[in-house]
């Protein structure tokens, strides 16, 4: 195992130890991190993505493997390329480790903030993921040991809009369209707020003090070398004309959690209109941007 160790740190000049401290310690505002997630429990799943996986010593694999965000394979699992994921500059020796992974040609320690930090997950097969066991697969996401994630996220995919106008059955739906429903529809308590991911949303203003300034009444997540800004309806400070039908999409999904959780919760064909989601994960809107070089 190749050591990460940096031994003649001590030695150098103070001014460039504070230098490479300021780069090494994460900012505060909370991190965001890839991964591919994939049914361990299936066999057939499991040979494919058992070398992209995460290790943890509670779990040999658990659900969680190398994201695919290489432009050029975006098929491919890869902890390094094209991740912009936090828990590639973190060093946080005393927060509980994710798991660990093998990476060129050394072993990393991956570690996160369940609670603030954004775990922005791509499904390796829509139709075999299972949000109501994945706190049993990923145990840094079991409450049952303490932990509690506060924050998921799924790329959103245009094409959902026009596909839930035009299906009934979505909850069913064995596409991506499908996963996310079932998503939002989840009411095992393990995570708080699921996020859609708008790629096409820009910023109408990149005055660095509004940045800041806007930072502080919105969710925010930082990425290496990007972030994740939380966009409401009608947000002036975003130009949301391209992504413009992510907020008709929100409607529909929390109609559709409605009607699930009715069926579920009024067995006995009560009209009683449903005002809690009964577990179910709030959803909002994320725009990403990439950091200014």
């Amino acid at each position: 195992m190749t050591s990460r160790t940096f031994h003649p740190f001590p030695r150098l000049p103070k001014k460039l130890r504070d230098e490479i401290w300021a780069l090494s310690i994460r900012p505060e505002r909370p991190g965001a991190h890839f991964f591919t997630i994939f049914n361990s429990d299936n066999s057939a799943e499991l040979l494919t993505m058992r070398h992209y996986a995460l290790l943890h010593e509670q779990r040999r694999h658990c659900s969680l493997a190398a994201p695919r965000r290489n432009v050029l394979d975006p098929q491919k699992p890869s902890w390094t390329d094209g991740n912009r994921s936090t828990y590639l500059i973190d060093n946080l020796p005393k927060v509980p480790a994710v798991g660990s992974f093998a990476a060129n040609g050394e072993w990393w320690r991956c570690t996160t903030y369940p609670r603030c930090d954004l775990f922005c997950l791509q499904p390796s097969d829509a139709s075999t993921v299972e949000w109501e066991a994945l706190w049993v697969t990923v145990p840094i996401f079991d409450p049952v040991n303490g932990y509690y994630v506060g924050h998921i996220a799924l790329d959103y995919d245009p094409e959902w809009y026009h596909e839930l106008l035009q299906n009934n059955e979505t909850w069913t739906n064995h596409g991506t369209l499908g996963c996310a429903i079932r998503a939002a529809t989840n009411q095992d308590n393990w995570v708080e707020k699921l996020w859609f991911i708008a790629f096409r949303i820009r910023r109408r203003s990149h005055d660095c003090a509004a940045v800041e300034k806007s930072a502080g009444f919105r969710h925010q997540f930082d990425g290496n070398g990007c972030r994740f800004t939380e966009v409401q309806y009608g947000d002036p400070e975003w130009d949301t004309d391209q992504e413009c039908d992510i907020f008709e999409f929100l409607y529909y999904v929390d109609i559709e959690v409605s009607e699930y959780i009715h069926e579920c919760v009024h067995m006995d064909d009560s009209e009683e209109p449903i005002t809690d989601h009964y577990g179910a994960p709030s959803v909002g809107v994320l725009a990403y941007e990439v950091d200014a070089s």
